[in-house]
């Protein structure tokens, strides 16, 4: 729930949104691919995310961020090729 919600009244429905996978400031796994290459490193999510949305990182070992998609499990996929 988006706020507090009221014993006996409906909810409407703005007042839901989406559980979210990856949360602002954890370490997420994340797997980068390119013609079947399959790289598993490391990154802080920099915001919280569902699965399927654009979700920003910044890389554990170079500082560099990134950008890639949330999976169900909360990893974040980077697809290059």
């Amino acid at each position: 729930a988006r706020r507090t919600l009221m014993a006996g009244h409906l909810i409407p429905i703005n007042g839901l949104e989406e559980q979210k996978a990856v949360t602002r400031g954890a370490v997420v796994k994340v797997l980068v691919e390119d013609d079947g290459l399959v790289i598993v490193t490391y990154a802080t999510s920099l915001q919280s995310a569902s699965p399927g949305m654009v979700v920003q990182l910044r890389n554990l070992d170079t500082g560099v961020t990134i950008r890639g998609i949330v999976q169900q499990d909360g990893s974040v996929r980077i697809q290059n090729g």
